[in-house]
């Protein structure tokens, strides 16, 4: 593999993570909804596209995901459930997996500091937007820039446990600007679980904060962070 890897460049990774993370109310307002929709397939065609011309193989786990999400297709088909949603989630399944398959090796720190990126953008306008509609957004009881005020976690519990890896790691005080954001939002939406979420955390922190091998728990993390996605987007498909 080349040493650049253009991919990974910041300005173009925070691109190509965008529509990987539709706000849920874009998805109720259907013409931004579309542009999402041909954005991520566009990103889908330049992944292929960039391994082709890399010569990366492909992972395994993507074969495993393909099959997965085919297993899913003929419920949702008996069901009369919504195939326009489940393509939509399995292209998304699919992106992640090839742009992490590649950051995990030499990237890592490009990958985390330009999710942080992304994901502090949307939690500050959602705190923006829940404080000026804090009865929810287009009509939508409920219904906020980021779902439901439980949903938030899905934002910001990626968002503190990367910035607390990543402050440790290089000591850099930016990041904790994020966690503060994260900590807003939970608060602001009331999350009562989620202190108890944040609380473990912090425990476990504190306990292997000192050791050594600290910095193996780099793919651990962002293996949390692929699997909650995989399992937020498996719940979606099933309600």
């Amino acid at each position: 593999m080349n040493k650049k890897i253009t991919l990974f460049d910041n300005k173009l990774l925070i691109f190509i993570l965008i529509p990987l993370f539709e706000p849920t109310i874009f998805v109720k307002m259907n013409i931004i909804n579309k542009f999402y929709a041909v954005y991520l397939i566009s990103v889908l065609f330049y992944l292929f596209i960039f391994y082709y011309k890399k010569r990366i193989a492909i992972p395994n786990i993507l074969f495993l995901v393909i099959i997965y999400r085919l297993l899913l297709f003929f419920p949702t088909l008996q069901n009369n459930g919504d195939l326009l949603k489940w393509g939509y989630l399995s292209v998304i399944i699919i992106n992640i997996v090839l742009i992490l398959n590649v950051g995990l090796e030499k990237h890592t720190k490009n990958v985390f500091d330009c999710i942080l990126i992304l994901f502090s953008i949307l939690l500050i306008i959602n705190i923006i937007l829940y404080i000026k509609y804090p009865n929810g957004l287009l009509n939508y009881n409920g219904l906020n820039f980021l779902g439901i005020r439980t949903r938030f976690t899905d934002y910001a519990f990626p968002t503190i446990i990367i910035s607390f890896y990543s402050l440790l790691m290089t000591k850099e005080k930016r990041y904790i600007l994020p966690i503060l954001i994260s900590f807003i939002n939970i608060i602001m939406g009331e999350i009562s679980t989620a202190y108890t979420g944040i609380f473990v955390f912090i425990l476990y922190y504190f306990i292997y904060s000192k050791k050594k091998t600290i910095k193996s728990n780099w793919n651990k993390i962002i293996c949390l962070f692929i699997y909650n996605n995989i399992l937020n987007c498996f719940c979606e498909n099933i309600r």
